[in-house]
């Protein structure tokens, strides 16, 4: 896993997520005993890099519940199937080549004039 120049705290706060499981920002704040700013940051840039993703869960009572993040193994990113078969695929490409083709072969130049209108009210021919 590779972290940039600016990504300081990333490789402790994964390390801290993969030995002690989910916690929140102050939690890891608290422990690792850097600003909470500081680890916020870090944690959105992996989050927006899939390497930690939030819970669902909150700790704390009232106004003052916080999100639980885990980390994500990137190993096991699911595999997505494709959408259509091939034969879906093929059978809708064709549909698609088909309307292309017949708007091509109905399009005219001199019927369609953008300015038809603007010439129209300047005194020109229509």
């Amino acid at each position: 896993m590779k972290f940039f120049g600016q990504d300081k705290y990333g490789p402790v706060i994964v390390r801290y997520l993969q030995t002690y499981g989910p916690h929140t920002v102050r939690e890891i704040a608290e422990t690792v005993e850097v600003e909470i700013g500081l680890i916020n940051k870090a944690l959105r840039r992996m989050m927006c890099r899939g390497l930690v993703e939030e819970t669902g869960e909150y700790r704390g009572k009232g106004i003052y519940r916080a999100k639980v993040y885990r980390w994500t193994d990137l190993e096991d990113v699911e595999v997505l199937e494709p959408m259509m078969d091939k034969f879906e695929r093929n059978v809708a490409l064709e549909a698609t080549d088909r309307v292309i083709r017949n708007l091509r072969a109905a399009y005219t130049p001199g019927q369609f004039d953008p300015f038809r209108v603007l010439r129209a009210q300047v005194g020109g021919v229509a």
